[in-house]
């Protein structure tokens, strides 16, 4: 299972499973409500949000799963589920995947997340997602479907030397960054990829 793969273990016990490793501390579990009138809230949380996203495991709670999402993201999530809700399709649920989540400070970072669904006695249903750190090889920009940039990484900032800030109080076109990206995009045939 991918979303169990580590580089390097970082414990003495050679008898170290699976199961351990996905609790590990750089694992953050989030549990969510299910019922359609709480859809998507933080119901409990272990100390890997903290490490992981800068929360503490408190400060998510009764918050929507959102918070912990890009804004490009975050602002079709409640769409997403609205249409698995209709439609049963699993595009996430029951599926361990690359995605982007976004660290408290508002930057974005690769993460590998599975989300299960939980039958509970007290409520419809619960869901549990598992999100370990992704790929720290890259760095991101995030842009919106008119190429304005909705989401940056850490590294991105660093290179920039500008504060998150200035991406979430400017409309920054994608073409102000790395104006050699359009100018490929000009010499490509319409259809080529």
């Amino acid at each position: 299972m991918q979303f169990l793969h580590v580089k390097k273990l970082k414990a003495t016990d050679v008898n170290l499973t699976e199961f351990d490793l996905m609790f590990s501390e750089d694992t953050a579990i989030v549990i969510m409500n299910g019922s359609r009138e709480q859809q998507g809230k933080i119901m409990k949380t272990n100390r890997g949000i903290q490490k992981l996203f800068g929360y503490s495991m408190f400060e998510v709670q009764g918050h929507d799963v959102s918070i912990l999402m890009p804004p490009i993201i975050a602002g079709k999530h409640q769409t997403f589920m609205e249409t698995y809700f209709r439609t049963g399709k699993e595009r996430i649920i029951n599926s361990a995947l690359d995605a982007f989540a976004a660290y408290r400070t508002g930057t974005v970072f690769s993460v590998y997340i599975v989300v299960k669904p939980v039958p509970t006695v007290t409520s419809d249903i619960q869901y549990i997602s598992m999100l370990k750190p992704g790929n720290r090889d890259y760095e991101y920009i995030m842009t919106d479907e008119n190429g304005n940039i909705d989401a940056v990484s850490d590294g991105i900032i660093g290179l920039l030397k500008l504060p998150i800030s200035f991406f979430k109080e400017h409309s920054v076109p994608i073409q102000m960054i790395v104006p050699e990206l359009c100018e490929v995009q000009k010499y490509r045939a319409p259809g080529a990829p």
